[in-house]
């Protein structure tokens, strides 16, 4: 059942990101009264074999164009009168070019053609972050709120040379506005933090660099607000916090008669208790539970925690229109830089492919067993990204590589033979093929 809500979630994402793709070649085209002879959700044939299995489980025609569901349940496309891709050859384009074709309208109304799934691919992951943040993140916590007190670190942050109670003041020379900023996906590439710390008293500035391979280490939860409550994630199944009837959603108030008001403090209780049997105060809903609970040699009682924020000690900012769709935007630029920082990497040799490259399996792990919408939208908006950047590159057969071939035409002034685009078709055909049997074999070969 896991495999199935994991690979059901993948294709639907998929599909909602094929169609938003093909929507916008095929409304590029029709704005510039270019002819669409089908548009199509899935193959109706076996991909990359044109002429192999053709049929549709459902088409219909509705004016010049047919539309249609194919019966393979991986892509789609869209067939535009006078262009050579994957559903139509050289062959067809022996006659004169018509004002309705694809190769008789001028370079810049191509290249829109062309790039029309792309920007819809990326105006729909803006969309999707901006109304993520507004459904599910009604709040944030506005950074400059941390200035007081400073944050708390984790474990690996500590490894990096954070300490509790610094401000963090820049991010990769950017002033981060939420608490969520002080993480961007660029630091996992290394940079640099800019924090306000205090020392005997003074405050001073200083810089501390992240490395470049900073992914292969980082976890969640490198920096937490100062003041929060420490709730329970989940319970180790037998440990003593198991025992002591500790549970999931539980928030620690006090320990040993100390209130708690940040797992630091928890964790320092734990630490001077060590072997030594003490009592928690948590908040059960509305109730209040007193347990006893055995402290291990360790320090350890065995729970995940959570944290949440403490309200009286912080003040909360709604997200507004504008202001989601500012971190939409902001969101998908990152990812997009990310994904060319990841390539360039790749080129360099500072990191292998196999470890960055994943696919359909590795994606399909990534939205995880349960159906969680939350999760499922967050990650088709990065696939949606991830995937205009892939159509970006200049491969025969994707988007990149129409525009290439857009440019050359505009710069020589004349169009690329038919029969050569044909080749070319073929060989970015096969280039596909070729990349997808390799990150299907990372996916069943990585550990």
């Amino acid at each position: 059942m896991n495999i199935v809500i994991m690979v059901a979630q993948l294709l639907l994402s998929l599909t909602i990101l094929v169609f938003v793709h093909e929507l916008g070649h095929f409304l590029a085209a029709k704005f510039f009264k270019t002819k669409v002879e089908r548009f199509y959700l899935f193959f109706d044939f076996l991909f990359p074999m044109p002429h192999v299995l053709n049929f549709a489980l459902w088409k219909k025609k509705i004016g010049e164009t047919e539309y249609g569901f194919g019966w393979f349940p991986l892509g789609g496309y869209v067939s535009i009168a006078g262009m050579v891709d994957e559903t139509q050859d050289a062959n067809q384009l022996a006659s004169e070019p018509q004002p309705w074709e694809y190769r008789s309208k001028r370079s810049y109304q191509k290249m829109i053609i062309i790039l029309g799934g792309i920007i819809f691919n990326l105006i729909f992951a803006v969309m999707i972050f901006a109304a993520v943040l507004k459904i599910y993140n009604k709040e944030y916590l506005p950074a400059e709120q941390l200035r007081n007190g400073g944050v708390m670190v984790g474990d690996l942050a500590k490894s990096l040379g954070f300490q509790n109670g610094d401000v963090i003041l820049k991010v990769n020379g950017e002033t981060p506005e939420r608490f969520d900023d002080l993480v961007p996906l660029n630091i996992l590439f290394g940079g640099e933090y800019e924090i306000l710390r205090k020392v005997n008293g003074a405050e001073t500035e200083q810089k501390i660099s992240i490395p470049s391979d900073f992914y292969k280490k980082f976890e969640k939860n490198l920096f937490y607000p100062f003041y929060h409550t420490v709730s329970v994630e989940n319970v180790v199944s037998g440990s003593a916090a198991d025992k002591a009837g500790l549970k999931m959603g539980d928030k620690i108030i006090s320990a040993k008669n100390l209130s708690v008001a940040h797992f630091d403090e928890f964790r320092q209780i734990l630490d001077s208790s060590k072997s030594q049997t003490i009592g928690l105060d948590v908040l059960r809903g509305k109730d209040t539970a007193h347990l006893t609970v055995n402290v291990s040699e360790s320090g350890k009682i065995g729970f995940n925690p959570g944290f949440q924020l403490a309200d009286s000690k912080y003040k909360m900012k709604e997200y507004g229109l504008f202001q989601s769709l500012k971190y939409g935007a902001s969101e998908c630029v990152k990812l997009f830089t990310l994904q060319i920082v990841n390539v360039a990497k790749i080129f360099k040799g500072e990191i292998k492919a196999k470890d960055s490259v994943g696919g359909p399996i590795a994606i399909a792990k990534g939205f995880g067993v349960e159906w969680n919408w939350h999760r499922f939208w967050l990650f088709t908006a990065m696939i949606s990204v991830a995937l205009a950047f892939a159509n970006l590159l200049p491969i025969p057969g994707l988007d990149g590589g129409h525009a290439v071939i857009i440019i050359i035409e505009a710069i020589t002034r004349k169009p690329v033979n038919p029969k050569v685009l044909q080749i070319l078709q073929s060989i970015g055909t096969y280039m596909i093929l070729a990349l997808m049997v390799y990150v299907f074999y990372n996916d069943l070969t990585r550990k």
